[in-house]
């Protein structure tokens, strides 16, 4: 046997004088078949799980890649003539099967199942992109920034799947934003499900199991009652009348009451291309002071310590404007922070890719691609395809069609040629 599944087992083939062979195969059928693929290709038959559908499907598209080490472990010779092309039915199914049978070959050297290189690209001006006509499956992105003309290098890949509108779609992109010292906005985002009825929210103190609980039928909910300086957690959880989605988790934490003296009189004072100094007057009864930067437009913080009344920042972007917050470290706690004025680095800022990438999956054929916006770009360029998976036409272009007519497929396990 060259390779086998629990479903189809291939058979015999001769090896000749080649590195390696792919055997492709589509089965169009007017009742069921039983199979377990390597690779399941999109179009015409709908089919793109990595586990082939069973039962009524008319359309089934198989790929196999047969390796140098298997053929090795055959009967065949270098120049050998295939004669025949079998498979083992290891499960029966409810009543023979009349259907046509096509069969591609090919040499070649590849030592794993062949992938599309071919990607869809989106350019856009915006920091988002809707995504429309995707097939069922698992895609995967990534992003580049154009500035004047060139572009950044591509973001890390970032995957995801489009929904099944007739099952309960779990939550993803949990976000937490406008948090003060007693309360928060809770923001999620969930594809279109069929017999959706709402939400439930919940939230505790981070380690508590002493849950607060909330249902909305919108995609964000206004939390207060809150504790200042507290981290919470919380998560979001699908429900469709009887049925219920995959619980999703994230946390935030409240701010400070301000039990120390502010900082005042803050200053920022650009010094070079990838530096700048940071100035405030001191509080009286501060210990130390808590820092935060970064290029503005972006989430993410940096952060500083500093023992004084200034901070000196190294490594920022150039040609990048920048804001940044400080607070006191004191005895009784920490203060609230206060935002300083916004300042710029010289020098050309460098061209770097988005971060902050996310995807909110709308529908089972639509999805919106989101990301920050990136200093110095003026469009980006998105890149997507599906994983582990080729068109149609992309897998049997160099191929030769060996085997084209109808066949019929007993309702018993055994050999088939």
């Amino acid at each position: 046997m060259c390779k086998k599944h629990p479903f189809i087992s291939l058979k015999s083939f001769c090896r000749t004088a080649f590195q390696g062979l792919i055997w492709l195969f589509l089965i169009s059928l007017s009742g069921p078949l039983l199979a377990q693929p390597a690779l399941v290709l999109p179009s015409d038959g709908k089919s793109v799980q990595e586990i082939a559908p069973q039962g009524g499907l008319r359309f089934q598209r198989h790929l196999y890649l047969i390796t140098p080490a298997e053929m090795l472990e055959t009967e065949f010779t270098s120049g050998m003539s295939v004669n025949g092309i079998g498979f083992t039915l290891a499960a029966a199914q409810s009543d023979t099967t009349r259907g046509l049978l096509k069969v591609y070959l090919q040499n070649t050297a590849d030592a794993v199942s062949r992938r599309d290189t071919n990607w869809t690209l989106v350019s856009t001006t915006a920091t988002n992109a809707m995504l429309e006509g995707l097939a069922n499956g698992q895609y995967e992105w990534q992003i580049q920034s154009i500035c004047d003309g060139d572009g950044s290098a591509f973001s890390p890949l970032t995957n995801f799947e489009t929904a099944d509108p007739e099952a309960c779609n779990t939550a993803s992109n949990l976000k937490s934003s406008q948090i003060t010292t007693t309360s928060a906005l809770l923001e999620w985002s969930s594809p279109f499900s069929t017999g959706f009825s709402e939400y439930v929210v919940e939230h505790s103190i981070a380690g508590s199991d002493s849950w607060t609980s909330n249902t909305t039928t919108e995609t964000q909910l206004n939390i207060s009652g809150l504790a200042a300086n507290t981290i919470y957690q919380w998560r979001v959880q699908t429900l469709c009348g009887a049925s219920t989605a995959d619980v999703i988790n994230a946390s935030f934490s409240t701010l400070s009451e301000g039990a120390c003296t502010a900082p005042s009189a803050l200053q920022a004072l650009t010094t070079g291309d990838n530096e700048a100094t940071l100035n405030w007057t001191a509080a009286a009864d501060a210990s130390r002071y808590d820092i935060q930067y970064r290029p503005a437009g972006t989430s993410a913080w940096l952060f500083g310590i500093s023992f004084a009344d200034s901070l000196n920042l190294i490594n920022l972007q150039a040609g990048t404007s920048y804001e940044w917050r400080v607070r006191s470290v004191c005895e009784a706690g920490t203060g609230s922070y206060q935002n300083g004025p916004t300042f710029s680095t010289t020098g050309t800022a460098p061209c770097l890719p988005p971060i902050a990438l996310s995807t909110r999956v709308l529908t089972d054929t639509s999805a919106v691609l989101s990301w920050a916006m990136s200093a110095g770009a003026d469009s980006y360029l998105v890149r997507y395809r599906l994983k582990d998976a080729i068109s149609w036409e992309n897998a049997i272009q160099p191929m030769a069609l060996v085997h084209n007519a109808e066949v019929l497929l007993p309702d018993s396990i055994g050999d088939f040629h």
